[in-house]
């Protein structure tokens, strides 16, 4: 019996390269990945900014005393000065109750409206110059959200206030304007230098601009 030899099997290789991911495949992933990301934040910041309010921007005002004469031009004498100034009883954005009296210290008075311009830059400002110029001492400031607008704007006025680190006290103003009409507002923003005794001693219609706060609330310091 003989043996038989199996012929051996030899593979081949082919001659053509072998496949492998194009160049460009990487770039396009990558390039993927990143639009992603940048429709993801975008769909995210429309939610937010879409998201319903939470807070209350409009409620009841009391007023207490003499409703002061409607502002005037620059340069004109003011007649509500060493006029008492009005005290508001109402409501903050989460709807606690807050007062602003005449209580011993010399205070500030801020009307501002979310959609104003005018306030928008003033707010920005005075915030940003807080960070190094504290508030002169024994001033309280005070601050009115009026002439509210669902449709307008920079609505609502809790969070754009709070995006700009407004540290004060902010007060509701009622659907009247009540609050505003009683310190004779005719424009925003509108500041209000109330001295110890509870008497104006300054009424600013329009931008005032934080370095000219501060000039004004440290003589109001000073004379009280």
């Amino acid at each position: 019996m003989s043996n038989r030899v199996r012929p051996t099997r030899t593979t081949h290789r082919s001659s053509r390269p072998e496949r492998g991911l194009p160049p460009w495949l990487p770039i396009v992933i990558v390039v993927g990945v990143v639009g992603f990301g940048i429709l993801a934040g975008i769909m995210v910041g429309r939610s937010s900014q879409n998201s319903e309010p939470t807070g209350v921007y409009v409620s009841d005002v009391v007023v207490t005393g003499e409703t002061l004469p409607p502002t005037v031009a620059p340069g004109t004498p003011d007649p509500a000065v060493g006029m008492t100034a009005p005290e508001l009883e109402g409501r903050t954005f989460d709807g606690s109750p807050l007062a602003f009296t005449n209580d011993g210290s010399p205070r500030v008075v801020a009307f501002v409206a979310h959609w104003c311009p005018h306030c928008q830059r003033d707010v920005a400002d005075v915030t940003g110059y807080l960070a190094d110029h504290p508030v002169p001492g024994g001033i309280e400031v005070q601050t009115v959200s009026t002439l509210v607008d669902e449709n307008a704007a920079n609505y609502p006025p809790d969070r754009w206030l709070e995006s700009e680190g407004w540290p004060w006290p902010v007060m509701n103003d009622d659907e009247n304007n009540t609050a505003a009409r009683a310190f004779g507002l005719t424009g925003t923003p509108l500041w209000v230098f109330v001295d110890a005794d509870g008497h104006v001693v300054e009424r600013v219609s329009g931008e005032i601009g934080a370095a000219a706060l501060w000039q004004k609330m440290e003589a109001l310091a000073a004379g009280s």
